[in-house]
């Protein structure tokens, strides 16, 4: 799937600090049941 470019002025729609470092950030898991324990979230 194509997925946008994350430059450095929109970062922050894409970081989430409950998350790991590896967390990759467009997986659309974020509406998934057991999100964020399920990854390794907080």
């Amino acid at each position: 799937m194509p997925q946008p470019a994350i430059k450095a002025v929109t970062l922050d729609q894409y970081v989430d600090a409950n998350m790991p470092p590896l967390h990759h950030a467009m997986c659309g898991c974020e509406k998934l049941p057991d999100y964020p324990a399920a990854w390794g979230g907080k």
